[in-house]
């Protein structure tokens, strides 16, 4: 204990080894076999806690990707009601379809850029993932809201009105509900880090 208390406030990784070659150089049998699996259940317990905080950094970059796709598909979300009344009015005209599948089209075409940053995370994670051949689908938050984009370029190409305006609200609704799977994950995690046994502080000795 005298060692430790000496040895705290210049910790470093090396040390702590030469400190535990010595005890178990010099300890009794039994002594040594105590720190021997008291090291095995620190070594356990920093291997999950790592494993934590790597999930909540993969799933706080999951979620800041997806809400920053929730707020720059607000333009392409606002059509849709106009969307849906051309296409039930009955008198709309070629030419109003084809101004309002124009202006919807910019505004796809610019937002789709954005959902490069899903594909390339949902390559780059790999604990919240798992491990998985690049010819597998990726994981339903990468892979619904990228699915649903190509159900929307399609509609764009088949200047189909009345499509268009489902499949963009399909979209818009994909991307909130894996931004809520990423929330909840992310509470998840939070929430076994913070059931991990927490230090025992050492107490003070009154002189």
């Amino acid at each position: 204990m005298e060692a430790v208390q000496r040895e705290r406030p210049t910790y470093s990784p090396t040390r702590a080894q030469e400190l535990a070659t010595s005890i178990l150089a010099s300890a009794k049998p039994q002594v040594r076999d105590e720190f021997v699996e008291f090291n095995q259940q620190i070594e356990a317990y920093l291997n999950e806690f790592h494993s934590l905080h790597k999930q909540l950094q993969e799933w706080k970059q999951v979620h800041d990707v997806l809400q920053d796709l929730q707020f720059t598909f607000g333009p392409c979300r606002g059509y849709i009601v106009a969307l849906s009344q051309l296409a039930s009015s009955g008198r709309a005209t070629r030419k109003q379809c084809e101004k309002m599948l124009y202006e919807v089209e910019v505004e796809w075409r610019a937002f789709r850029r954005s959902l490069f940053k899903l594909q390339e995370l949902a390559a780059n994670v790999h604990v919240i993932s798992g491990s998985r051949q690049p010819s597998e689908p990726g994981p339903d938050w990468a892979r619904q809201p990228l699915n649903g984009a190509n159900e929307v370029d399609k509609a764009l190409f088949d200047s189909d009105v009345v499509a268009l305006a489902d499949k963009l609200s399909a979209f818009g609704n994909t991307v909130d509900q894996s931004l809520y799977i990423a929330d909840k994950a992310l509470l998840a995690v939070a929430n076994r880090i913070n059931d991990l046994p927490q230090p025992i502080l050492p107490r003070t000795r009154l002189p």
